[in-house]
């Protein structure tokens, strides 16, 4: 029997830092920026779909993890555990989330707001750091398992496949490649989804539904993979740009830039308290 090399780039096989469990003195430390909460049945904190979701650490209890896909449902791919926390790289670009977090009967969480959220890892840059390792990972796992993503049905060498493939690689987007011509399963696939082989290559997302050749501009906006600014906001920092490169600019710059405003905030605050008086008696 010949072993089956295991591949140490693979982000599921470092459970210890992709799903990695904070110490007693860091979930102390954590509990200062959120709120407890105790499930009193199962609910789902997070779903697919969701944007800017809060961030949860499990004190007791469980929060499974689904993934929903159009071939084989809404199944389970993970658990987190006491010490494990949620989430992925989308809590900073809040563009939509690709899974769904259901929290066991009887679990109880710490939740801290999106809003909240920056404050905490940069007000406690060793935990920020183990947090920011970690979404890196599981979107890297996502992407390289094709989890989460979307099904791109079509013959796998067409421009078209190669074009929309690589826009959605590019942007770290889960893709599975359906080719009619080598999977058996494509065909009825196409017929329960009511696709011909004329609209093909098509986009399928796991709510089925169905895009005939988008264009990556479309596919960014369908996916919200695009994030439009918001009126009358002004910005602190543009990223230019995709990719792993345009990742890592964008979580650690809104990093820096959280803790510019938090200590600016001290500031304005340390400006506004009355001096101390002296209430040494003369000599």
């Amino acid at each position: 029997m010949i072993a089956t090399p295991i591949d140490p780039t693979d982000p599921w096989l470092r459970q210890a830092q992709t799903f990695p469990v904070l110490s007693v003195e860091m979930i102390e430390r954590a509990k200062a920026y959120g709120r407890e909460e105790v499930t009193a049945e199962d609910t789902f904190v997070f779903e697919r779909g969701h944007r800017a979701i809060d961030f949860f650490l499990v004190l007791e209890g469980e929060i499974e993890l689904f993934i929903d896909d159009v071939r084989r449902g809404r199944r389970l791919v993970f658990t987190y555990h006491p010490g494990q926390f949620s989430g992925e790289q989308n809590i900073f670009t809040k563009r939509p989330m690709l899974l769904s977090g259901l929290a066991k009967s009887g679990s109880r969480l710490l939740r801290i707001t999106n809003r909240d959220f920056h404050a905490f890892i940069t007000g406690e840059p060793d935990i920020g750091e183990t947090i920011i390792r970690a979404y890196i990972l599981r979107r890297a796992g996502f992407v390289r398992h094709s989890e989460g993503g979307v099904l791109l049905i079509g013959d796998r060498h067409h421009a078209d496949v190669l074009r929309i493939q690589r826009f959605l690689t590019r942007n770290l987007y889960p893709v599975v490649v359906v080719d009619p011509a080598t999977e058996p399963t494509a065909v009825p696939l196409m017929q329960s989804l009511a696709v011909t082989a004329d609209t093909l290559p098509v986009v399928v997302t796991p709510d089925r539904k169905v895009w005939s050749r988008p264009s990556n501009a479309a596919l960014a906006d369908l996916l919200g993979i695009n994030e439009p600014p918001e009126r009358d906001t002004i910005y602190d920092v543009a990223v230019v740009g995709a990719g792993p490169a345009g990742l890592a600019a964008s979580v650690y710059g809104s990093v820096v830039i959280a803790a510019i405003h938090q200590f600016l905030e001290r500031q304005r605050h340390a400006e506004h308290e009355e001096p101390e008086l002296n209430t040494t008696a003369a000599r």
